[in-house]
């Protein structure tokens, strides 16, 4: 699963089933990796929020932890 920022040029949110991870496609660097099952991601309207959710029903949303964007 992958979703684009709504705001910020270039930047990704990737989920698989094992990791979270945020990236600066322009610099091709990791801006975030997080271990966690994920099914789905999504970012809230402005981009200040993430949410991902697994298969088992649990949501989680919040900001990443040392990203400012």
């Amino acid at each position: 699963m992958t979703r684009f920022h709504p705001v910020a040029d270039n930047l990704v949110l990737v989920a698989d089933h094992t990791h979270l991870r945020l990236y600066d496609i322009s610099t091709q660097k990791q801006l975030y990796s997080e271990e966690r099952s994920c099914s789905t991601v999504s970012w809230s309207y402005d981009g200040s929020l993430a949410c991902a959710a697994n298969k088992s029903g649990e949501v989680s949303a919040g900001r990443l932890a040392g990203c400012s964007f």
